[in-house]
C-alpha cells in the first residue's frame, strides 16, 4: 500500500484553522483471492436490500489521522518516514449497518504505529455510506462491531448477525470458504469394469435380446416423462402435447378429472394455469367432485376457457436450465386470490424463464388486505420455487414496500404462526426487494400493480370498515358518550333469553360531563330469532349507530368479539365473501352485513373497549354497569329462585328446609372464602346480591373453595363419574372457578375409576418427561451394575441402587451385593427412604405424597414388593 500526501482539503474560512487528513490508498492486499471491490459489487444487491446506500466520491482509503491544529512535530514525521513509502494490509469480513458499508483493515506493525483514532474508530475502507450519514460516522460503527460477542448465523453460511447492535457481518476469508465448499469425494469405479458384460454371452437366456437404444451411454437429447430435455433447455413433449389437444370435451365429472389431471402435470409451462382452470373446478364443484359420472353444465365461458387451455399449452415454450452463478429474479402478482409468479435469470440475450407458478391463496389470506396478499403470494412463490433457487440469491420485483411493512405491527392480520413463517421467508438474508423494471407477471395476467407505496398505510386503510373509524375516544364539546351491553340468561324452562340496551352519559346544563354523571337508556329491545349473548352484543352497537345518524360520538361495548368485528373481522369476511377459513358461513352474517353499513351512518364515530363488570369508579365503568343493568332489565332477568340452592338430593321424608335457614347455610359456607377467593369471584364477574349472597354472571351461588371440594370429593365417591358428567352435574345449580380442572385433579388419584373407568392413555413425547409440579411428587428408581472390577469393600458390593426426586433433584443410594434377591428388594429400592418421606409428608399440613414411582422395572421391582 502506498502512503499518501496529507488530502487535500478545501480552504476554511479565515476564522476557522486547516483540518489535515493522513490516509491511505491503493490498496495492496497480502495474497489476495479477490479484491475487496469485487466482493462488494458481488454482495451489491443484498447489500442495497438492508438500506439505500450511495458510494463516497473519494478513492478507496483509510484514514490514519486528522489533525484539526497543526502538530509539525508529528507531520514532520510522517513525512520523513511514512510518505511515498509501500506497506502491505489485510482485509477481514464486509460489515453492513445503519450508517454504512465498510471492511475492516489490518495494518503491518510499522504502519499501525501511525494510527491515531484508537479512541473512536478502528482502521477502516469506507465501500457506502447510508443516507443521512456522513462517511464519519462509519469509523464509531466499526469499532462497535469489532467488540460484538453475540454473532448469529444466518442460513447463509457466509452471512452473521448481531441482534443487539443490527450488523451484519459477510465473511470474505478465502481459507475457510473453501472449506465450507470443499467438493465431497465420489468413489468413481474403473470404466472396463463397468463395461464388462454382467451376462456372458453363454449364460444368456435366448429369448432376450439387446437393443440398441437401451444401450446408449450418452446422447444430446432425452425425453423422459414427456418432456424432451436437451441443452440448457426442458420442454414438452410432442406426444403430450398432442394428448392434450385430443383430449375430447368431458362430459361427466371423471373426465373432466382426467382432463384437469393431464393438463396439471404441466402447469408450470403456463403462467396463469390456476386462473385458466377456475371456471372448470367450479363446473365440477357444482355437481359434486364424487359424483363421478354425473354430467357437467358446459357454459360459453366454460367452453371457451377449455380451448384456451388447450392453445396455451400447444403453444407453451421451453424452459432454460437455472445457472447457479447469476442471481435470480422473481415477478410476482396477485388479484383476486390469484397467484402468479415467474422465476428467470437475465442474460445477454435477454429474460431466461425457469418456472411459471400459480396458485391459489388459502381462505384467510384471501380475507386479507391488498398488500397483505401480495406479501402471501411472494411467500407462496418463494417456497414454490426454493427447488430450482436453492437459497440462492433473488431479486423479486415489486412495488410494495415489503419489508417496511413487516415491520410495523399493523401488518399482523393473521395468527400469530402463519404470520411468523411468513416472515422468516421475506426477510431472508438471500432475499432483495427492488421497484426498478417491468413485472412480467402483471403484464401476462393482464394486472396493474401501481405505483410504489406505503404498505402499511394502505393495510390500515383496508382493514378498516370506513376510513376515519377510530379506536381512540374522540374528543370535543359535541361529541356524545354512549354504552351498549347484551344479556343471555336461561329462564325456568331452559330457553335463553337474550335483551340488549344503548344508555347515553348525560351532560350538565353546561354541556359538560360531571364527574358522576347521570345515564339515560336510549333504546333496549330482546331478541326473538336464535338469541346468544354475541347477537345481543352485536344488536346493542347496531342499533346506537344507526341512532346516531350525523353525529360524532364514541360508543363503548365490553364485548371482545363486537369491538374485533367492528375493527377487523366483519371487512375480513366481506372480502372472503362471508365464509370462514374452513368454508362455513360467518356466524350472524346477516347483523355483520348491518354493522358494516350502520358504521357510516354517524359524521365521525370511535367503537372502544371497555372491562366488563369492573369495580371502578372511573365514569367509564359507571357506564358500562348502567348499560349492563338497562340490558337485564330488558329482557326481564330476576334472582335465581330457593330452588338453585339445593345442595344434594334429598329424600321424600326429609322436611324441606326454609328458605331463611338455606341462605344462612349459603352465606357461611361463603363465608369460609378467603379476601383473595373473594377478591377472585368479583375479576370474574361475580356480584354481591341484596341478601349478602355471592352470585356469578347467570346467577348461580358461588361455592367456596373448601365447600367445593367437599362437594366433589361427596359426589364422586358415591357415583365415580368423569369429570364432563359431573361438571355438568354441578354446573346446573352452582358455580365456582377452575370448575373443570379442580374436578379433575380431585378425582384423579381414585383408584375405583383407574381400575373401573376408561381413561384416555397419556401420551408422553419422545425424550421427554413432564416436569413436577411439587417436591416428591414423583420419584425416580434405578440400579447401575458398577462391574466385577469395581466391587466395594471386603463384602464386594456390586450394585449401587438409587431413588431420585425429579423437581428437587434430591437423591440417595446405597450399595448391594446382589441384585435380585427378595431381601434386598426393599432396600433396593430404598423404599425405607420412600416411606420415611411419605410419614413425614402426611404428618404435615400440606401433604406431599408421591403421586408416582418410575423405575425401568427390573425382574425384581414387582407391584407387590413395592406396596409393601
Amino acid at each position: 500500500m502506498l502512503i499518501d500526501a496529507p488530502h487535500p482539503t478545501i480552504p476554511p474560512p479565515l476564522h476557522q484553522e486547516q483540518v489535515e487528513i493522513f490516509w491511505l490508498k491503493d490498496f495492496r492486499a497480502w495474497a489476495p483471492d479477490q479484491p475487496i471491490q469485487e466482493v462488494y459489487e458481488e454482495w451489491k444487491e443484498y447489500i442495497v436490500s438492508h438500506d439505500d446506500y450511495y458510494e463516497p466520491t473519494d478513492p478507496p482509503h483509510t484514514t490514519l489521522n486528522v489533525l484539526f491544529h497543526p502538530d509539525d512535530t508529528w507531520t514532520d514525521g510522517w513525512r520523513t518516514e511514512m510518505e511515498g513509502t509501500c506497506h502491505m494490509v489485510r482485509y477481514e469480513h464486509l460489515y453492513i449497518g445503519p450508517q454504512g458499508v465498510a471492511t475492516h483493515v489490518h495494518l503491518d506493525d510499522k504502519t499501525r504505529q501511525w494510527y491515531a483514532l484508537t479512541e473512536t474508530s478502528v482502521p477502516h475502507l469506507t465501500l457506502a455510506v447510508a443516507r443521512n450519514h456522513e462517511a464519519k460516522d462509519l469509523g464509531p460503527m466499526m469499532k462497535t462491531a469489532m467488540g460484538v460477542t453475540d454473532w448469529t448465523p444466518t442460513t447463509n453460511v457466509r452471512v452473521h448477525t448481531s441482534p443487539s447492535t443490527k450488523i451484519y457481518r459477510i465473511s470474505t476469508d478465502a481459507q475457510s470458504l473453501r472449506a465450507l465448499a470443499r467438493a465431497e469425494k465420489v468413489d468413481v469405479p474403473r470404466i472396463p469394469t463397468t463395461m464388462r458384460p454382467v451376462i456372458r454371452p453363454e449364460e444368456r437366456p435366448p429369448d432376450v435380446q439387446q437393443m440398441q437404444e437401451k444401450a446408449q451411454l450418452v446422447v444430446q437429447k432425452v425425453k423422459f416423462l414427456g418432456r424432451v430435455i436437451q441443452g440448457n433447455s426442458r420442454e414438452m413433449s410432442e406426444d403430450t402435447k398432442t394428448s392434450i389437444l385430443a383430449f375430447p370435451k368431458p362430459t361427466v365429472v371423471r373426465e373432466m378429472l382426467g382432463f384437469l389431471g393431464l393438463t396439471n402435470y404441466s402447469r408450470n409451462y403456463v403462467p396463469d394455469f390456476t386462473e385458466r382452470t377456475t371456471l372448470l373446478r367450479a363446473m365440477v364443484t357444482e355437481v359434486g367432485a364424487k359424483n363421478l359420472n354425473t354430467p357437467l353444465v358446459w357454459t360459453t365461458a366454460g367452453e371457451k376457457a377449455f380451448t384456451d387451455l388447450k392453445q396455451a399449452l400447444n403453444q407453451a415454450t421451453a424452459l432454460a436450465a437455472p445457472r447457479y452463478d447469476k442471481p435470480f429474479h422473481l415477478d410476482v402478482h396477485e388479484k383476486n386470490g390469484q397467484v402468479s409468479a415467474i422465476l428467470y435469470q437475465v442474460a445477454p440475450t435477454g429474460r431466461h424463464i425457469l418456472h411459471y407458478h400459480s396458485a391459489q391463496l388459502d381462505t384467510p389470506e384471501r380475507g386479507m388486505p391488498q398488500c397483505a396478499r401480495y406479501m402471501a403470494a411472494a411467500a407462496m412463490a418463494l417456497v414454490k420455487t426454493e427447488s430450482i433457487r436453492m437459497h440462492h440469491p433473488t431479486v423479486i420485483h415489486t412495488t410494495h414496500g415489503v419489508k417496511a411493512a413487516i415491520e410495523v405491527s399493523q401488518f399482523t392480520v393473521t395468527n400469530y404462526l402463519r404470520q411468523t413463517r411468513q416472515d422468516d421467508l421475506l426477510m431472508d438474508p438471500m432475499i432483495s426487494y427492488s421497484t426498478e423494471g417491468v413485472n412480467t407477471a402483471e403484464q401476462l395476467t393482464k394486472g396493474n400493480g401501481g405505483a410504489p407505496h406505503n404498505c402499511s398505510q394502505h393495510i390500515t386503510e383496508q382493514l378498516r370498515a370506513r376510513p376515519d373509524l377510530r379506536a381512540s375516544p374522540l374528543e370535543g364539546e359535541e361529541v356524545e358518550t354512549w354504552f351498549t351491553d347484551g344479556c343471555c340468561y336461561k329462564d325456568p324452562q331452559g330457553n335463553n333469553i337474550a335483551s340488549w340496551a344503548v344508555v347515553r352519559q348525560e351532560r350538565n346544563d353546561d354541556h359538560r360531563y360531571d364527574s358522576r354523571p347521570e345515564y339515560a337508556t336510549l333504546r333496549h329491545g330482546v331478541l326473538e330469532d336464535r338469541p346468544s349473548a354475541q347477537k345481543a352484543e352485536l344488536m346493542a352497537v347496531i342499533q346506537a349507530l344507526e341512532m346516531a345518524d350525523k353525529l360524532r360520538l364514541n360508543i363503548y361495548t365490553d364485548s371482545n368479539y363486537v369491538y374485533e368485528m367492528a375493527h377487523l373481522n366483519a371487512t375480513q369476511a366481506k372480502v372472503r365473501e362471508w365464509k370462514t377459513s374452513t368454508g362455513l358461513p360467518v356466524k350472524h352474517q346477516a347483523l355483520v352485513q348491518r354493522l358494516l353499513c350502520a358504521i357510516q351512518l354517524p359524521q365521525e364515530v370511535a367503537i372502544l373497549k371497555c372491562k366488563g363488570h369492573s369495580k371502578e369508579t372511573t365514569s367509564i365503568a359507571r357506564g358500562n354497569e348502567a348499560a349492563d343493568e338497562a340490558a337485564k332489565l330488558a329482557g326481564g332477568y330476576v334472582q335465581p329462585t330457593a330452588s338453585m340452592l339445593t345442595l344434594m338430593p334429598k329424600s321424600s321424608d326429609t322436611q324441606e328446609p326454609s328458605m331463611h335457614e338455606m341462605l344462612a347455610d349459603l352465606k357461611t359456607m361463603q363465608s369460609y372464602a378467603s379476601d383473595y377467593e373473594r377478591n377472585y369471584w368479583l375479576d370474574q364477574g361475580c356480584t354481591l346480591d341484596s341478601i349478602g349472597v355471592y352470585r356469578s354472571k347467570l346467577g348461580k351461588p358461588v361455592l367456596a373453595n373448601k365447600t367445593a371440594v367437599m362437594m366433589v370429593k361427596t359426589m364422586h365417591a358415591t357415583t365415580h363419574q368423569p369429570t364432563k358428567t359431573m361438571a355438568e352435574m354441578i354446573s346446573k345449580n352452582w358455580w365456582f372457578p377452575e370448575m373443570n380442572a379442580t374436578i379433575a385433579n380431585l378425582i384423579a388419584p381414585c383408584e375405583v375409576c383407574q381400575q373401573m373407568n376408561i381413561r384416555p392413555g397419556f401420551k408422553v413425547p419422545l425424550g421427554r418427561f413432564p416436569q413436577p409440579a411439587q417436591p416428591f411428587e414423583e420419584l425416580v428408581i434405578d440400579f447401575t451394575d458398577m462391574g466385577r472390577d469395581n466391587r466395594v469393600g471386603t463384602t464386594g458390593h456390586r450394585y449401587l441402587l438409587v431413588i431420585v426426586d425429579r423437581f428437587s433433584h434430591w437423591g440417595d443410594g446405597r450399595a448391594w451385593i446382589q441384585a435380585f434377591e427378595k431381601a434386598t428388594v426393599e432396600d433396593s429400592l430404598c423404599l425405607g427412604t420412600v416411606r420415611a418421606i411419605i410419614t413425614r409428608a402426611t404428618s404435615a399440613s400440606h401433604a406431599l405424597v408421591p403421586y408416582a414411582l418410575v423405575s425401568s422395572k427390573p425382574p425384581s421391582a414387582k407391584n407387590s414388593s413395592v406396596r409393601e
